[in-house]
């Protein structure tokens, strides 16, 4: 039991560090970090969370990256305020699932189901939401 301790330790210390931008799987980062009593540090991971989700719906009309990688769509073949929606409503619900929040949870989950369904993110939030728990 000892060694299974500490391989799953290592793998939660893994899990912690900050491997890339904002995303639904900074989700698990703050789960990670809470099974390492990190708990203040989860907390930011959640808030960083919730502040990239206001700014996508606040400026839902805004493209949020130019360069290299960025996507680049025909003229009116990119819808960029459904698309903005659906992101930051989608990553809103993934912190506020990591906040305990879960019924404001399931309310921006299902606003972000109105404009796209069939997300991985949404189906994956509705597979998740009760371990969470």
């Amino acid at each position: 039991f000892e060694k299974q301790g500490k391989e799953a330790t290592e793998y939660f210390e893994e899990a912690a560090i900050y491997k890339a931008a904002v995303s639904e799987l900074s989700l698990f980062r703050a789960l990670a970090l809470r099974k390492l009593n990190r708990f203040t540090e989860a907390r930011e991971v959640l808030e960083e969370m919730l502040k990239t989700a206001e700014n996508f719906i606040t400026n839902c009309d805004r493209r949020t990256y130019y360069g290299v990688g960025s996507p680049s769509p025909l003229p009116f073949e990119d819808d960029i305020v459904k698309n903005n929606l659906l992101s930051g409503y989608t990553l809103k619900a993934y912190a506020l699932l990591g906040l305990g929040k879960f019924n404001e949870a399931e309310k921006y989950i299902n606003m972000a189901k109105e404009i796209q369904k069939y997300e991985f993110p949404i189906y994956a939030f509705d597979q998740i939401k009760d371990s969470v728990k």
